[in-house]
């Protein structure tokens, strides 16, 4: 985050990639601290990827969870990864009411006729 400190025109995502969060421990707590900033715009990279590690889905749904909970709280819209997790991806952000905080996808695996029976 101090990277940005002399660039005016950069505004910053904050997230934990669903790949990344087993390499240092999940702190929600920190992720809302960094969110707050008010260069930070968005809640991303996020979301499910059991395309290469399907063996934590339990894990990266929590993970999931909590940083959509923390987009809504701020108000901040979400950036979204899912690779072959469409479904799950999907139930996820209705369970959190990601319609709140709204956001884009940023990893898309799935069909367009998924995207348009499936989509909130």
């Amino acid at each position: 985050m101090t990277l940005y400190g002399n660039f005016n025109n950069v505004s910053l995502a904050c997230g934990v990639h669903p790949l990344d969060f087993e390499e240092e421990p999940y702190d929600a707590e920190r992720l809302l601290r960094l969110a707050q900033d008010p260069k930070v715009i968005a809640i991303g990279e996020i979301g499910l990827d059991y395309y290469y590690s399907a063996d934590n889905k339990a894990a990266q749904q929590a993970v999931f969870g909590s940083q959509i909970d923390i987009a809504n709280q701020l108000d901040k819209p979400v950036i979204i990864h899912t690779r072959s997790a469409g479904d799950d991806t999907i139930a996820m952000l209705r369970e959190h009411h990601a319609e709140k905080c709204g956001g884009v996808i940023h990893c898309f695996t799935e069909t367009m006729e998924f995207a348009k029976k499936r989509w909130i």
